[in-house]
């Protein structure tokens, strides 16, 4: 059932009603009877024969339509001239006969012609929904794939994270850093912007990630950037471009609310590139001391300064991260567990949530 939700869901449910109503229309008020389309010269020597049980001169439309003796319909074209003889024929063979001044309803003609381009620009919209991917499409333009933790939600620190001793110990003298950076500064020290965690899945770069944003109280958001390759994606689309956006950082950067959140840039190691650009650049700018306080998105078209936002970083491995992006990151290294630290993984965590089952 999820996936017929998403199959019906934006605009593909538009589409499947304007083709309903379209159908409806023609079948119901739009649809007349099988008609026979006959000429002119036989209609007369019908109504001359007796064969004609009535007729309907459509004095705007120019068409005569009736029936004949054997219940058939037809119905035939005249001109303006013809119409006077038709109806005085008809009297004259004491056939049942009328004039319509009206012809077919203005609206109705203004909805058969619009009806074609409603449907085309509703499947326009649901293909340009499709090639974005993803659930910030067309239909939902402007939302952010970034994921915020709020104060509601359970939090990490850094007791939660285990068999991580050493990478944990690196990560408090950034903490320490970033708490008292004054401290810091006053030795000659530089402030980090960017931080790698990296080693195997399943080592807790990401609760590492959250853990930090916990210890010095800022808002922590997850942004995805695995498998992009286009540069859009971080940099943001630029106006004239059909569902235009603004790029993750800066969508993120509006939802938090702040200016100094925690980024948590996950799997930067899979960030493509093809003809839409290299992301991996985008990156280099943003995670660049020297340059991410005058960021432009172009979308928005105004500097962003990030140079209070700490990215941090997470990717399994460091060999397909482009230097320069990888010499602007402080670089930790998970490894993986050993048996002690998987038994004290279940024994801290895992028992505790079995049992309370």
């Amino acid at each position: 059932m999820p996936n017929l939700n998403r199959l019906f869901r934006g605009p593909m449910a538009y589409l499947l009603l304007i083709l309903v109503l379209v159908f409806l229309f023609f079948r119901f008020f739009a649809a007349s009877p099988q008609v026979e389309q006959a000429r002119l010269s036989d209609v007369v020597k019908s109504i001359q024969d007796g064969r004609v049980k009535d007729a309907v001169l459509k004095d705007q439309d120019q068409k005569i339509t009736g029936s004949y003796t054997d219940g058939r319909k037809f119905e035939a074209a005249y001109t303006e001239l013809q119409g006077k003889d038709l109806f005085q024929l008809a009297r004259e063979e004491g056939i049942p006969a009328r004039v319509d001044p009206r012809g077919q309803s203005v609206l109705v003609q203004i909805l058969i012609q619009l009806l074609p381009f409603a449907v085309l620009l509703l499947l326009f919209f649901f293909l340009m929904q499709q090639m974005q991917g993803g659930g910030n499409r067309v239909m939902s333009f402007g939302k952010s794939k970034a994921r915020l933790v709020t104060k509601d939600q359970p939090k990490i620190t850094f007791q939660d994270v285990a068999g991580v001793d050493e990478a944990v110990e690196e990560l408090q003298e950034i903490k320490e850093f970033l708490e008292n950076p004054k401290k810091f500064q006053a030795l000659g020290a530089r402030i980090p912007k960017g931080v790698l965690l990296y080693g195997p899945p399943g080592t807790g770069k990401t609760s590492l990630g959250e853990a930090i944003a916990e210890s010095i109280g800022r808002a922590f958001y997850r942004i995805s950037v695995g498998g992009v390759r286009d540069e859009a994606e971080i940099r943001g689309h630029r106006r004239t471009y059909v569902g235009a956006q603004p790029g993750r950082i800066a969508r993120a950067i509006k939802e938090a609310g702040t200016m100094n959140p925690v980024f948590l840039l996950d799997e930067v190691d899979k960030v493509g590139a093809d003809w839409r650009g290299d992301p991996s650049s985008a990156l280099l700018e943003v995670l660049d001391p020297a340059q991410n306080h005058s960021f432009r998105d172009h979308y928005l078209e105004v500097e962003l300064d990030l140079s209070d936002v700490l990215f941090i970083a997470t990717a399994n491995v460091v060999e397909t991260i482009p230097g320069p992006l990888l010499d602007r990151m402080e670089v930790v290294r998970l490894d993986g567990y050993t048996e002690d630290e998987k038994l004290a993984i279940a024994r801290d965590h895992l028992l505790g949530t079995a049992q309370s089952r």
